[in-house]
Order: C-alpha cells, then structure tokens, then sequence
C-alpha cells in the first residue's frame, strides 16, 4: 500500500495514509476492501463498511476508492465502484461517501450517488 499512500498523500488525500493506522471497520461484517492491480503493481484499492457517522447497520459507506494518477481513465475506478456496489447489494439499503472533490463528485454521481449535505457525507445513494 506504501506507494498508493505515497502518491495520495502527494496529492493532497490523506484517507489512505488515515487508514494505515487502524480502526477502519474493513473486519466487520458486510466490510471489503478491494485492490487493483496492473501486471505485479497495486494501483489503486477501495473499500466498503457500515457507515462509521451513523448507528445504522443498513447504512454503508463507500470508502478510500483511489486510483493512482497515471492508471486513470483506464476503467480502473468504475471497475472498483462497480464491485463494491455489487457487494454493497441486499446488504446495506443505502450507501453514503465523502467525496474529496469536485472531479470525485462528478466521478460518483456517475454511478448513481446525489449530492446530499449529510453530517459526514456528501453524496448518497438508495438501492
């Protein structure tokens, strides 16, 4: 995970560099956390828990779904999103996630999440 939490960091994202110290919620029930890989190389990873912000075990939360930068616009993150919906399905009602910015906003909003202002979240989906 070294290098996607090197060059996120590098990027100004901190999420993963959050998630190395623990305390993520990816061992509960319901939780993954997904990698991609290019050939021997992570390069990028998401995940899905029960929503942290909330005490609603129907509430998931899409979480630290990052690519690196030079695997971009090569389906590595619609592929991510797209699995982690599926594991999301008949498990949580409804999904929640922080998105970072205005391109990741636009990014979710492509899979079917709309912009809420949550506590904790900015966009949601139901279903």
């Amino acid at each position: 995970m070294d290098p996607l939490i090197e060059a996120s960091v590098a990027e100004g994202y901190r999420f993963l560099a959050r998630m190395r110290t623990g305390g993520t919620g990816f061992d509960a029930p319901g939780a993954v956390l997904l990698a991609a890989w290019s050939g021997a190389a992570l390069v990028g990873c998401g995940g899905l828990s029960v929503d942290p912000y909330l005490e609603d075990a129907r509430v998931g939360r899409m979480r630290h779904v990052y690519v690196l930068t030079e695997h971009r616009r090569a389906g590595i993150g619609t592929a991510l999103a797209k699995a982690l919906l599926r594991r999301a399905r008949g498990r949580f009602d409804v999904l929640r996630l922080r998105a970072a910015d205005a391109r990741a906003a636009s990014f979710w909003e492509g899979h079917g999440f709309a912009a809420r202002a949550e506590e904790g979240a900015t966009h949601r989906r139901v279903g």
